[in-house]
């Protein structure tokens, strides 16, 4: 079988650090939301409706520019995407792969995207940062943990080399990495963007700016074989709203031993107002799996800090997401090969031992005040 490219283009987690291309409006686009009557059009080979034209883009400001963002996370295609044309109208399949349905059968970041006459099924970045939540409400900014995007590619290429692999991805994690290497990374959330530093869980982009993030945008929609005209304007005002986005409340400071602990353990990385996202540690220091801190396309040698708002409601940890609670990061039992609570299966799950010192009383202490920042 030919070779598949594999990999999601996630706008922020996976923005790359190529050259801004100049906007060159040439086709028109258009898309259409991927409403339950527009997946069931779709599966019986007619067009989606209502299509919407979305491009040439011009500068917008304030308000106006916020609510461009906000259309642009949600419908601006990063890609296109023939493994989920499959599926993409069996609502019982969407909902086994993890994908966000709202209460009107919509599917949250799928969509409908043609060009010259021809529909075919693409993404946009809410396909991965948005989390349907037990009420069955949709938050905007957490990562879709339950994205099973790996049995999407091994459905697709049963027979592919890297079947098996794909399959091993497990619930929030991807490989974004444009190479051979299989190096799945936890979806990050949306947290902490107008303080980051760096981007990616390797720290790869450097943003420090409005700008600087509306430029790595840029570069990802221009390289999208559907979004190339997007240019500047859509990727500005993506930048401004995701830096406005709400973010998850602070840890409670009434916790006062717990704060104490953060102080003396914690803060010296996790620093800042989104407790990280702005220093990259060493990945020997860091001690977790090293793949990806060391990949030939976007490997530093080092990991990003993870932003820590918001972590009491996060489902997965670690750059590689091998760990799902909270507690089992500070918990030395994970060392240990008998260890059967890892999210990726039974046995050790070795690297950052910061915090898996403290004693009983110090680490729930640690954990409360930790836990009490959330969605």
């Amino acid at each position: 079988m030919g070779a598949v490219r594999v990999g999601i283009t996630l706008v922020v987690a996976c923005l790359a650090s190529t050259a801004l291309a100049a906007p060159a409006p040439s086709v028109v686009l258009r898309v259409a939301r991927a409403t339950a009557e527009n997946r069931a059009r779709f599966g019986a080979g007619d067009d989606p409706v209502p299509a919407r034209e979305l491009w040439p883009v011009h500068a917008k400001r304030g308000a106006a520019a916020l609510a461009l963002g906000a259309e642009a996370f949600a419908l601006f295609p990063a890609g296109v995407d023939a493994t989920w044309e499959l599926r993409i109208s069996d609502a019982d399949a969407l909902r086994a792969l993890g994908v966000t349905l709202d209460e009107h059968g919509e599917a949250i970041g799928l969509l409908f995207v043609e060009r010259a006459g021809i529909w075919r099924a693409g993404y946009s970045c809410a396909l991965c940062h948005t989390r349907q939540e037990a009420n069955g409400s949709v938050h905007v900014g957490p990562a879709n943990a339950a994205l099973r995007y790996g049995d999407l590619l091994a459905g697709a290429y049963p027979d592919h080399p890297r079947a098996a692999a794909w399959r091993g991805w497990g619930r929030g994690r991807v490989d974004v990495t444009p190479d051979d290497e299989d190096d799945p990374l936890r979806i990050p959330d949306l947290v902490g963007l107008d303080s980051a530093t760096y981007l990616q869980q390797s720290g790869a982009v450097r943003v420090a700016s409005a700008g600087a993030l509306a430029q790595r945008i840029a570069a990802v929609l221009a390289r999208s074989p559907v979004a190339a005209e997007a240019g500047p304007a859509a990727a500005g005002a993506l930048a401004a709203w995701l830096r406005a986005l709400p973010q998850p409340t602070p840890p409670d400071a009434a916790r006062r031993a717990g704060a104490t602990i953060f102080q003396s353990a914690c803060a010296r990385c996790h620093d800042g107002p989104a407790l990280g996202g702005r220093r990259l540690v060493d990945a020997d220091v860091v001690g977790t799996d090293g793949a990806a801190a060391r990949s030939s396309t976007r490997g530093t040698g080092a990991y990003r800090v993870p932003p820590l708002l918001g972590v009491g409601s996060r489902a997965r940890f670690f750059h590689d997401g091998a760990i799902s609670r909270l507690a089992d990061v500070l918990d030395p039992r994970r060392f240990s090969p008998a260890f059967s609570g890892g999210a990726l299966g039974p046995g050790a799950v070795t690297g950052h031992p910061f915090g898996t010192t403290l004693d009983g009383a110090a680490r729930d202490a640690l954990l409360g005040f930790l836990g009490s920042s959330r969605w």
